[in-house]
């Protein structure tokens, strides 16, 4: 485990590398999936978010890697990132993006991961409810999984190069090298981890629980 955010009264992380977090623009915190006041954050999906001052110690190169977060999607917006880190270096495949789309495949809205060039997507249909969703993305030997509410889409093949120095941000993408970018996710957050190999299925559905 390498980040963990509980979002309980505060936006610290509390794995082991105690990574220093600040919010941008004031977020406010609001109950979490399962009902608990000031334990999840709400995001106006305009320019709120949350910057992450030491990102040198998260995961480089090509990695396995797994991350998990619960999100409720509320804003209209087309492309809301949800999850970022690296640089925003055109064609050089060195940043993780996950974002929810809400146009569609087939009518119905999408998570999404880019490293800045290519993109694995999956249908996520319960996002539009206006319930909580658990989401994960497990990359492993270059094989990106989406788990939607804990079941494992399929499988996709995509390359990452991420340089040390690069910005990570929660809420926002990194288009503009700080959280104040135009896509912006709107709604509530909470519980985002990133684990420094590939989990199990088993373990996820852990997570979830």
């Amino acid at each position: 485990l390498v980040a963990f955010y509980p979002f309980n009264g505060t936006c610290n992380d509390e794995s082991d590398n105690a990574l220093s977090t600040v919010l941008v623009r004031t977020p406010v915190l609001a109950a979490d999936h399962n009902g608990t006041a000031n334990s999840a954050y709400l995001l106006d999906g305009n320019n709120q978010g949350f910057k992450v001052l030491n990102a040198g110690k998260l995961p480089t190169g090509n990695p396995d890697l797994t991350i998990t977060t619960w999100f409720l999607g509320k804003n209209g917006g087309i492309f809301r990132t949800i999850l970022s880190w690296g640089a925003d270096t055109i064609a050089i495949k060195n940043k993780y993006e996950i974002a929810f789309y809400r146009t569609s495949i087939s009518g119905i809205p999408y998570l999404g991961i880019t490293n800045g060039v290519d993109s694995v997507v999956a249908e996520c249909p319960t996002s539009e409810s206006g319930n909580w969703f658990f989401a994960a993305v497990k990359i492993s030997s270059g094989n990106v999984t989406f788990y939607m509410n804990g079941t494992p889409t399929t499988s996709k093949k995509i390359a990452f190069d991420i340089k040390s120095g690069g910005t990570f941000s929660i809420g926002t993408d990194i288009s503009e090298g700080d959280p104040s970018g135009s896509n912006n996710f709107g709604g509530n957050i909470d519980d985002v981890t990133i684990y420094n190999r590939a989990l199990s299925d088993g373990e996820i559905t852990y997570i979830k629980t």
